[in-house]
């Protein structure tokens, strides 16, 4: 007779940000500048701003209201 295996729960991204959050907060800190309020910023040249798909996206959800 095989004995069942316990079923774990899988770490959901909730969970990984929590455990590694003083980690996720050195890396941001280093990554990206921030303005007087201690606002993180995306400069103009940043390529995440070349992501052309969220303004065709953007423009057909407006198309649709």
């Amino acid at each position: 007779m095989s004995v069942p295996l316990k079923k774990t729960r899988k770490p959901s991204f909730s969970d990984f940000v929590t455990q590694h959050c003083d980690k996720i907060q050195e890396l941001s800190d280093a990554s990206w500048p921030k303005n007087s309020d201690g606002e993180y910023l995306i400069t103009k040249d940043d390529p995440w701003r070349q992501e052309h798909e969220w303004d065709e996206l953007y423009k057909e959800l407006k198309r649709q209201k």
